[in-house]
């Protein structure tokens, strides 16, 4: 009789998950501020060396006049300290947020970027900004069952502005008359 083997190769390099969030996504006006939220967790199977997190960069013309990133200090204890992040906006095409230690299985950091809304913008223009893992994928594995990459869009909103102007009375004056406008 004849037997065979098969083996499946597991991976053992890191999953990690990206998410990222808006405070809000409708009525976002020129020059207002949004807040973005971005999270990455290492799903395993193992720790997450040299893990980075690239983010889109700001760019007037495109939505963003600024945007400035910090880490939000953990309240879980699988959080990152926010002593193991670092910002590398050397390239301000492509910030990245860089984990000094391995990421163990489980743990993840958060990070905020509050950002001005370009006041060039029309009404009814959307503007996204994306997070991936910046890290090698050499390193790093995505997955099908996690995302490598988040998109958050607003859309924004001008206010309309509406005068009116009434004359009170509303009826005939006689010369001479005082008149009040509203």
């Amino acid at each position: 009789a004849c037997t065979a083997t098969v083996t499946n190769p597991v991976s053992e390099k890191p999953i990690l998950s990206i998410t990222n969030e808006l405070d809000k996504t409708l009525n976002v006006s020129p020059g207002s501020t949004v807040t973005y939220t971005v999270k990455a967790t290492n799903t395993g199977p193992a720790a997450a060396p040299n893990m980075f997190v690239a983010l889109s960069a700001p760019d007037p013309a495109t939505g963003l006049a600024s945007i400035t990133w910090t880490c939000v200090p953990p309240t879980a204890p699988q959080g990152i300290a926010c002593s193991e992040v670092t910002f590398d906006n050397t390239d301000p095409n492509a910030p990245i947020a860089k984990l000094a230690n391995p990421v163990p299985v489980g743990s993840f950091v958060t990070l905020k970027g509050v950002a001005v809304v370009s006041t060039t913008l029309q009404s009814d223009d959307s503007v996204s900004l994306k997070a991936t893992d910046g890290t090698n994928p050499a390193v790093h594995d995505c997955h099908v069952t996690t995302t490598c990459e988040a998109t958050a869009t607003f859309k924004v909103t001008k206010p309309e502005l509406k005068i009116t102007n009434q004359v009170l009375p509303s009826s005939q004056v006689a010369p001479g008359s005082g008149v009040t406008y509203t």
